[in-house]
């Protein structure tokens, strides 16, 4: 029969007796489904590894007890770890059973635990999803996963241990979770007939624990304008400022235990994301954790590493969450499913290299930044905060300024062809220079991962950037087109007059945005068709920055994904003024009869239509 590992021995040296499960708690676990752990993520890798990247011993896995046999009354215990990595025990009584509660056809098994360490704490804490539950006789029933809703306690549910099994096959159904999980009529009034939870709490359900997200290289003003790119809008995941992991860094993946700490990370290096939870069954060179998803992408590729508790830290007004530094890459996350998660010890996942060089104006100064994805589901939220991050220390500031950029990168398409995508552009702001300069290379990472046209892969990206301080931008001037050898005002109420074939000059004056510079004039050709004698239309000028107008685009979607790397790479830029030919037609979808782009040393704000009649 599979034994699981005994749990640390107390400072005496004698095996910490099972507390009671019906010790009283002050009750209010469920803040956990609002406010998760923190988890710091400060990159100490175990000093000494006996053979990195090389998966442990195999071990035979435990048969789980079938739900069936889970029964009112119940008892056992669980392991987990509040401190360093050797788990410790507590107590676990069965409250009953919640069928479907966590989806159709999965059940969740609703306990009462309790230990010193959970006394402490007074409760259930983020960083505690996937501590395995066991009978007093050893046989595995679940790992823990969930926590009452209103507030902490001890009383929480369990994944059972029939569907994490499912994970060691080739991976379990994906279905959508309930992150709110209401309790029977019965069990409400068990909760509530406890000493751990009030009869509010109970009626209050149950929540998922939320997966806690350390993320280093950004400071903590930046989490707020950040965190709904990183979590995808999920209530149950929490960014908070973290220290990183060096990438590459290894582990051995024997550190990878029953009740012991696991870490899944979706980047490592400048900008190391990723959260902490607790291995529930390590079996056949594969390890299974959280008890509940992580970012249910059903298969993945995020890194798994070892980490280290530092403390439970207990936080009275919300609730506690598990410090912790993340270790060495142990293995692959090659499953986010809905009863947990599954990762292949050995070898950790091939990353796209993410890379960026930063020069700062005023000082001179250049940083070059690396951070290693690992999975591409995000990379355009990853790549947005390594960037950020390398702009935000190389010019040791935040405010107005302007700046430039540009991007290489490469992928391969389903079929194995490499593709390539190049892009420049310029940027100013009042606000937020930094901010304000990534937005749009994160876009074209989206646009490319959510192609229709094409399974596309990533390989590279290479950033680079340079920043200054001060203002620099034109704004949109007058107009003036030429009549005979003279230039004369155009607007809306003196049209520009063209030939049909024949090439009408027309001239822009920009001027310096808030005095900074000087005047720009700028000569636009618009060439008029043939064939358009006697028709009328108008001729949109604009400045690059904030330009939506038709100039270089049918206003049709991409055919193919060549198409669609031109159409990213050509698209206008901020320092540009653009014009296009629009003839009146019953066709509101035309394309402009006539286009012309001129790039500019700064960016460009302001348009202007003119009534446009061709002769």
């Amino acid at each position: 029969m599979h034994r699981p590992p005994e749990p640390a021995p107390s400072p005496t040296g004698a095996q910490r007796p099972n507390p009671s499960p019906r010790t009283t708690v002050r009750g209010r676990l469920g803040l956990l489904a609002i406010v998760p752990a923190l988890v710091l993520a400060l990159g100490a890798a175990p000093a000494a590894v006996a053979a990195p990247g090389d998966p442990p011993a195999p071990a035979p896995c435990p048969a789980p007890v079938p739900v069936a046999q889970v029964t009112k009354g119940l008892t056992g215990y669980g392991l987990t770890v509040s401190e360093g990595t050797r788990p410790e025990r507590f107590s676990v009584q069965v409250l009953g059973v919640l069928k479907d509660g966590v989806a159709p056809g999965v059940d969740m098994i609703i306990v009462n635990t309790d230990s010193p360490a959970l006394e402490k704490a007074h409760g259930i804490w983020a960083g505690m999803s996937g501590s395995p539950v066991y009978t007093d006789d050893g046989r595995w029933v679940g790992a823990v996963a969930y926590g009452l809703s209103a507030g902490p306690s001890k009383i929480g549910g369990l994944a059972a241990a029939e569907d994490m099994a499912k994970l060691l096959g080739e991976g379990a159904a994906q279905v959508q979770t309930r992150d709110q999980v209401p309790l029977t009529r019965a069990l409400q009034t068990q909760v509530a007939d406890t000493p751990d939870a009030t009869a509010r709490q109970a009626a209050a359900g149950l929540a998922r624990l939320p997966v806690p997200l350390g993320v280093s290289g950004v400071g903590a003003r930046r989490l707020g304008q950040l965190s709904k790119r990183l979590t995808r809008g999920d209530d149950n995941l929490r960014l908070y400022a973290a220290s990183g992991v060096r990438s590459g860094a290894t582990a051995d993946p024997a550190e990878i235990v029953p009740g012991g700490n696991i870490a899944a990370t979706i980047s490592t290096g400048d900008v190391t994301a990723g959260g902490v939870g607790t291995t529930t069954v390590v079996c056949d060179g594969a390890a299974l954790a959280f008890g509940h998803p992580f970012q249910l992408v059903g298969p993945s590729t995020f890194g798994a590493h070892t980490a280290d508790a530092i403390t439970i830290q207990d936080d009275p007004t919300f609730t506690p969450f598990k410090l912790a530094n993340f270790g060495g890459v142990v293995g692959t996350v090659d499953q986010d499913r809905t009863s947990g998660i599954r990762a292949t010890l050995g070898k950790g996942p091939a990353v796209v290299p993410l890379t960026s060089t930063v020069t700062d104006r005023a000082s001179g100064r250049t940083r070059d930044g690396a951070t290693d994805l690992d999975d591409q589901s995000f990379i355009d939220a990853v790549a947005l905060f390594h960037t950020l991050a390398n702009l935000d220390r190389t010019a040791d500031r935040v405010g107005r300024g302007r700046s430039e950029l540009s991007w290489t990168v490469t992928g391969t398409t389903g079929a194995g062809q490499a593709w390539t995508l190049t892009r420049d552009n310029r940027y100013a702001s009042d606000d937020d220079i930094s901010f304000d300069s990534v937005l749009e290379l994160a876009g074209q990472l989206d646009a490319l991962r959510r192609s229709r046209l094409e399974q596309v892969r990533f390989t590279d990206v290479k950033v680079r950037a340079a920043v200054a301080s001060e203002w620099r931008g034109y704004r949109l001037g007058k107009v003036e087109t030429k009549v005979g050898s003279r230039w004369v005002v155009a607007d809306r109420r003196h049209p520009i007059t063209g030939r049909a074939g024949v090439t009408t000059s027309v001239r822009v004056h920009l001027l310096p945005d808030r005095g900074q510079g000087a005047q720009l004039t700028v000569g636009l050709a618009v060439k008029v068709p043939r064939g358009t004698s006697g028709q009328e239309g108008d001729l949109d000028i604009g400045g690059g920055q904030g330009y939506e107008g038709p100039v270089g685009t049918t206003g049709e979607e991409p055919k193919s994904f060549a198409e669609q790397l031109r159409s990213l790479s050509d698209a206008p830029h901020n320092n540009e003024v653009l014009a296009g030919l629009l003839l009146a037609t019953e066709d509101e979808e035309a394309p402009p009869a006539a286009t012309v782009r001129h790039r500019t040393p700064q960016i460009v704000t302001g348009s202007a239509s003119i009534p446009f009649r061709i002769r």
